[in-house]
């Protein structure tokens, strides 16, 4: 699955020093938390194989602890953090994302690799 990247994305379009420092460096933490994903996905199989039958695509969001991947996986995030022995930010393996970029292509990278996973499972075409 390609995943093309969204033009800089400004979430609330703020521009106090905190949120202007990460001018130009969206794109770059964007590409990275991408690439994790993959890795997410490693672990997950590994770790929890048949995961992605747990969860629900239509409530997939990253940037809440309870509807992101290890929330749906083991209540929250943080307890999917404890379980997986995983740094807590998760940004590694894809499971969250700095609070600057915007979390839909990873939400979308996700729900992509979860419906490639099942439409293979089940054997249909789309």
């Amino acid at each position: 699955m390609t995943v093309v990247l969204p033009e800089p994305v400004s979430i609330h379009n703020c521009t106090c020093a905190s949120c202007l420092q990460w001018d130009g460096k969206r794109d770059e933490a964007l590409a990275k938390v991408l690439a994790a994903v993959d890795e997410g996905v490693r672990l997950l199989d590994q770790v929890r194989p048949g995961w992605y039958d747990e969860i629900n695509t239509e409530t997939l969001d990253i940037a809440s602890a309870y509807r992101c991947v290890l929330g749906q996986l083991y209540g929250d995030f943080v307890a999917g953090v404890e379980a997986l022995n995983i740094p807590s930010g998760g940004e590694t393996y894809g499971f969250n994302a700095p609070y600057f970029i915007d979390f839909t292509p990873i939400n979308d990278k996700w729900k992509g690799i979860i419906h490639d996973r099942l439409t293979s499972k089940t054997g249909q075409k789309d």
